[in-house]
């Protein structure tokens, strides 16, 4: 099999410094299409067929490294790397406090609309005006508990 008619390497016949630098690179594309669902697309076949060539180099099979030991050494490494448990938590509350802040302005805003057009229009959607404060007042509520546990947390 022939990366381009003129030979298997990069630029043909001889092994050259575009092959010594796109080995590495092209290897660690079983890593990435492992981990992260990244891959070399079908509309690049060539370097596919490349990649599948330079397994078979002469030069570069002494070099090679075992891929089971490459992938358990990566999966090893993003174990150790993960956040601890807490800091997910803290980023799940941040995340959850500007929905609940969102919530608050979006409630905010529709009152005020309606208080632009003297209460007259009530949207089926929304409620009454006091069904609105009371959507407000209960969004308000839910913000006042999440950062109290927030506070709690972090003490």
């Amino acid at each position: 099999m022939e990366y381009s008619n003129r030979g298997p390497y990069f630029f043909g016949n001889v092994f050259s410094m575009a092959d010594v630098y796109l080995i590495p690179f092209l290897y660690l594309v079983v890593p990435l299409q492992h981990f992260r669902g990244i891959e070399i697309s079908p509309v690049h076949s060539h370097l596919q067929n490349y990649r599948r060539q330079m397994l078979t180099f002469p030069f570069y099979l002494p070099i090679q490294i075992d891929m089971d030991l490459l992938l358990s050494s990566i999966s090893k490494t993003l174990a150790e790397r993960a956040p601890p448990s807490l800091v997910t938590l803290t980023v799940l509350q941040h995340k959850s406090i500007l929905c609940h802040m969102e919530k608050i302005v979006r409630s905010a805003n529709e009152l005020a609309v309606s208080k632009k057009e003297g209460f007259k229009v009530i949207d089926p959607a929304k409620g009454s005006i006091s069904m609105q404060i009371k959507i407000l007042s209960k969004n308000y509520a839910q913000l006042v508990d999440l950062m109290q546990e927030h506070a709690q947390m972090e003490e």
